[in-house]
């Protein structure tokens, strides 16, 4: 299987540096246009599968992608990003300040359901390409995961990808 992870376009909530976790997302002017622009980019390539998570930005993001990769979309909501709880539409500065409610996905959950995908994955994509359209955090767990990085060390280790970057993982 290989893999091409790719994060969702810039949202109107990124602009304002919110903590999205669940939100549904819209995707910003620039967004739209980092989207049109990474489709572009993967003109030719043979992709099998476009999996995106079951939140709208990433919805939105895959669609625009397949005007250009033309194939089968799918839903995995195992690719949505970290549940942020009670902090979930609130300011940035609440995730850097490090004093988290009960409430959110931890990095270990977080690493858990990253882990749970990567066997679903396996299993039902083995001898695909695939897009994985996905967001900052699960990103990130995901990485770690294929780079042997446990869920203690991976948010340090592991920087967030931004918007529409493509990273590449041969899964042999």
């Amino acid at each position: 299987m290989k893999i091409l992870l790719i994060r969702h376009g810039e949202t109107t909530d990124n602009l304002k540096d919110i903590l999205q976790g669940h939100r549904p997302g819209v995707l910003s002017n620039l967004g739209i246009k980092q989207a049109h622009e990474r489709g572009e980019k993967m003109l030719g390539m043979k992709i099998d599968y476009i999996v995106s998570s079951d939140l709208q930005r990433s919805i939105d993001t895959a669609d625009i992608l397949n005007k250009y990769i033309k194939t089968e979309r799918r839903i995995e909501p195992l690719l949505k990003e970290k549940d942020w709880g009670s902090l979930t539409g609130k300011s940035i500065s609440y995730y850097y300040a490090g004093d988290f409610p009960d409430d959110i996905e931890n990095d270990q959950q977080l690493y858990n359901r990253a882990s749970k995908l990567i066997k679903k994955l396996r299993k039902e994509y083995s001898n695909n390409t695939i897009v994985l359209l996905g967001h900052g955090a699960i990103n990130v767990a995901i990485k770690a995961i294929f780079m042997g990085i446990d869920a203690d060390n991976m948010m340090q280790e592991i920087p967030i990808q931004n918007n529409l970057d493509l990273w590449e993982w041969e899964d042999k």
